[in-house]
């Protein structure tokens, strides 16, 4: 069954629109609910007056260009038309929730809490003023300020605090401190927090922002209140195997004087009768647990907030392996072996400088160019990405000249059977050297143990121009050879 379309205007339903455009709506505030399935979506206002409306868009902006500090602004536009709404001499006041906020005069707003902003523009050409409709800022809309969770029982004393589901989702978790009144509480390092005393809690926690790979942190509060026990906290943990989370569950610890129920989409779970509920799907879940006295505990609701793909409703987080490189620098005829593990059951696709590599679709890959090498994974529709690996072939001639701390000789030059190779005493460490030609190409590999000297037989080799590529002590010289026949 399709999308439902309903338009209102001031409030009122429009019967005869049921389609998805309207043309020439005459002034008024219109709005549009979209039905699908169980859900119901609205639509921002859109306030027409004298066949023209202004229309609130919302962007990111960074305070102090610091990445870990995202906040949205808004700024009117008008729709339909190429008339500038920052024009000189257009005046502008915001609205929160219908009050007008002190100097807030300019085209573009920072809000700073949740609410329903407006806009309105006086023209002074057209000694007019044009008011736009409702913008709804949500707290999903504030990033970085999320609120502790804090999972309560009803009757009871203990509750279970915990970093916000979305935030966990959207930023890679590294780290958390929890405090009690000021207080660190020992031992307790994960993003969630099983509390029996009454008091206020607060939390740090360190966090990767994948957008930017910002490392930053992040701080809350609550405060809880301890009432009468009843010794239920509810707790959570996800499920999977590999870079793949397909299962969530949730549970209460067991007392033989409380009984069991759970809802799905607020219709009881039939024979689901004990303390831990496995949820495979985005449905919306509560457990209900009645003491002996008939008390009545309710969870908060548990809504999965993974892929976010149309093709499945299963519940599913991906996350990307890490991959490893046995060479991130190589020779032009050397290969680099890029591998990823734990990673099975999805579809595999390397990247190349973020471009799809035909027929690359297995756990290992051999690469010979430079470039920016990551692993996309995908299932149910919901794709991720690894972070990058560089990978960078030589070239033997961009290779620093000799530094003189190092005292290699290489003689004769030219030559046309041996080379000797003389180094000074000071060298107390293996001499790796590589031979390549003026193309870079790895004719031969040699190691020596620290000498005064060693012999390379170079009889074999055609005539022309070679190089040697000593790596001593952590350092690289270079040492151009000719071989006569």
């Amino acid at each position: 069954m399709g999308d439902r379309i309903e338009w209102y205007r001031n409030n009122v339903k429009i019967t005869e629109l049921n389609g998805n455009k309207y043309a020439m709506p005459t002034d008024g505030i219109y709005q549009v609910k979209t039905y699908t399935d169980n859900t119901v979506q609205v639509s921002q206002e859109i306030n027409i007056e004298q066949g023209r409306a202004i229309l609130i868009n919302k962007g990111v902006y960074y305070d102090d260009q610091d990445f870990c500090k995202p906040v949205p602004y808004l700024k009117p536009i008008w729709q339909n038309t190429n008339l500038l709404i920052n024009a000189p001499n257009n005046k502008f006041q915001w609205f929160l929730n219908g009050q007008s906020v002190k100097d807030s005069t300019n085209a573009h707003f920072k809000p700073i809490t949740m609410g329903d902003y407006q806009v309105s523009v006086f023209v002074p050409s057209e000694n007019k003023t044009y008011t736009s409709g409702k913008y709804k800022i949500i707290i999903e809309d504030f990033p970085k300020s999320l609120s502790i969770n804090k999972l309560e029982d009803n009757c009871g004393a203990n509750a279970l605090l915990k970093v916000d589901d979305s935030f966990m989702q959207r930023f890679d978790f590294q780290g958390v401190v929890w405090r009690l009144d000021g207080k660190d509480i020992p031992n307790e390092n994960y993003p969630y927090l099983t509390v029996n005393k009454g008091g206020y809690y607060t939390f740090s926690v360190k966090y990767i922002d994948r957008s930017t790979n910002t490392t930053c942190n992040y701080n809350s509060f609550i405060t809880f209140d301890k009432k009468t026990d009843f010794k239920l906290n509810v707790a959570y943990a996800y499920a999977g195997s590999g870079c793949v989370v397909d299962s969530f569950k949730v549970f209460v610890p067991y007392d033989k004087n409380y009984t069991y129920g759970w809802t799905k989409n607020d219709v009881p779970i039939k024979n689901q009768t004990v303390n831990e509920l496995f949820v495979p799907d985005k449905s919306r879940y509560k457990g209900i647990v009645r003491r002996a006295d008939g008390c009545v505990n309710e969870t908060v609701e548990i809504s999965l907030k993974g892929c976010s793909s149309a093709i499945s409703d299963k519940f599913i987080i991906l996350n990307p392996p890490l991959i490893t490189a046995d060479k991130v620098s190589i020779y032009t005829n050397e290969k680099s072996l890029l591998s990823s593990n734990n990673c099975s059951n999805v579809n595999l696709q390397w990247l190349k400088d973020t471009k799809p590599i035909l027929g690359a679709n297995k756990s290992n890959l051999e690469v010979k160019e430079s470039g920016n090498y990551a692993l996309q994974i995908e299932k149910f529709g919901c794709v991720a990405t690894t972070n990058a690996m560089k990978i960078t072939v030589e070239n033997v001639l961009a290779i620093g000249e000799e530094l003189p701390e190092i005292d290699i000789e290489v003689y004769p030059n030219p030559t046309e059977d041996n080379l000797v190779i003389s180094t000074s005493s000071q060298i107390n460490s293996p001499i790796t050297v590589k031979m390549t030609n003026i193309l870079g190409k790895l004719i031969k590999n040699y190691e020596f143990l620290q000498a005064p000297s060693q012999i390379i037989d170079v009889r074999v080799l055609p005539e022309g121009m070679y190089f040697l590529v000593f790596e001593v002590n952590g350092k690289r010289i270079v040492k151009k050879i000719i071989k006569k026949d």
